[in-house]
């Protein structure tokens, strides 16, 4: 989806409902089998897999749409990607693909949605897990851009106090 979404652009906005329900359904698949993975390499490899290719399909789509779209359509999607990649970042069976997706999707949020800064006050897990991110080969730069990001709506909330 995320791919389409890049290649039209906002003209994708007219699939969303229709794409995100199967996308938040296969959200919740993945939270559900990781709870049951018991250590399987198979299983732990297709949650994975899932996992990269649901985070690639929503951070097309915050690619995708203009910024104002983005903003006005995938902000209700913001708090369940949170919560989603919070289960992410709790999860023992680190994969450094999926923590770079991750890493790349809070950053999508961070840069396209409109005073989200709140929204991280609310999430507390996000620094840390960027931090994290930041100290492995491979999802280091986009955690530190998607801190950076995350810092800077951060700093929004903070003048408006």
């Amino acid at each position: 989806f995320g791919d389409i979404a890049l290649a039209i652009g906002d003209n994708f906005i007219k699939y969303l409902e229709v794409v995100a329900p199967p996308l938040q359904a296969a959200a919740q698949m993945s939270v559900e089998l990781a709870k049951q993975a018991d250590n399987d390499e198979d299983q732990i490899e297709f949650i994975n897999s899932l996992r990269q290719s649901i985070l690639e399909a929503w951070s097309g789509m915050f690619n995708g749409l203009s910024k104002e779209n983005s903003d006005l359509y995938l902000r209700q999607i913001s708090p369940m990607l949170l919560d989603y990649i919070e289960t992410i970042a709790a999860d023992p069976n680190e994969n450094l693909s999926v923590m770079s997706r991750a890493a790349d999707a809070i950053g999508d949020i961070a840069s396209n949605i409109h005073g989200v800064g709140t929204l991280f006050l609310q999430k507390p897990y996000v620094t840390g897990f960027l931090e994290k991110c930041k100290s492995k080969p491979g999802p280091d730069e986009k955690a530190s851009w998607a801190l950076k990001m995350v810092q800077k709506s951060l700093s929004v909330v903070e003048k408006s106090n």
